[in-house]
């Protein structure tokens, strides 16, 4: 990340919550695409499990707004620290067997962590589809409610009922000339709130990069931001989370 952007992220350091969400190291000055000229994928709407390499599980919903963004929310939770409760031989790439686990164990074993929120679309730039989060339930005194930062990442199916997330890196070298182009620089230099038509300008610029090197695997997920596998949870497995992890709705 660029001086000029990890000062743009470093507003909200102090609220953000790394393993949870996915770091200030995912984060990208602008976002992908225009939520207002967007389409939701009906195949990514509904209830998801993610694992990633550190075994922090999370439970992820994808709830279609309206018919161009979803109102994204994660949960994330853990197990009750009983040897009931314990999940042991089930490697973290193996979600499926640990979604089996959590139903060997029930309920009774999973205990809610943190919560957050997002408002999410998608764009496709060239051969490839990406999302960008934009974080909700925030507030700032010079900001309001305009967000400082975006998540984007590269969004990959690998199956019916499974997808991966391959965050941006945007410390990539590839965004150098992004972070010194005039519309950064002016939008830099405008400070909130925003002009929409130079965001919109620095924008357009760093989706320019994004469609020429979409196909570079360079430019995503490393160590310190593995990728978020997905898999779906079906209807009959809800019951695990709904009470514990997720509000009953009345």
């Amino acid at each position: 990340m660029t001086a000029r952007i990890r000062s743009l992220s470093g507003a909200v350091l102090a609220i953000l919550t790394i393993p949870l969400i996915v770091g200030l190291l995912a984060c990208i000055p602008v976002p992908i695409g225009d939520p207002e000229r967007s389409s939701i994928d009906n195949d990514i709407s509904g209830v998801w499990l993610m694992i990633d390499e550190d075994e922090i599980p999370v439970l992820t919903l994808f709830e279609p707004y309206d018919k161009r963004t979803w109102l994204l929310t994660r949960y994330g939770f853990e197990l009750v620290d009983s040897n009931e409760c314990e999940i042991t031989n089930v490697e973290p790439e193996s979600r499926a067997g640990y979604l089996e686990a959590l139903r060997a164990r029930g309920k009774d074993c999973i205990i809610g962590d943190e919560t957050v929120s997002y408002k999410a679309w998608r764009k496709k730039l060239g051969d490839h589809w990406f999302m960008t989060w934009e974080p909700k339930g925030l507030i700032d005194a010079k900001r309001g409610f305009e967000p400082a930062i975006w998540y984007g990442m590269r969004v990959e199916k690998t199956g019916a009922d499974s997808f991966t997330l391959r965050m941006i890196n945007s410390d990539h070298e590839v965004f150098s000339e992004f972070a010194e182009s005039k519309s950064y620089v002016r939008l830099d230099e405008e400070g909130y709130p925003r002009n929409p038509k130079t965001l919109r300008s620095a924008r357009r610029d760093f989706e320019g990069i994004l469609k020429k090197h979409g196909g570079n695997d360079e430019i995503y997920t490393n160590k310190d931001m593995p990728p978020m596998h997905h898999i779906r949870i079906e209807p009959d497995d809800y019951d695990l989370f709904i009470g514990n992890v997720v509000l009953e709705s009345d």
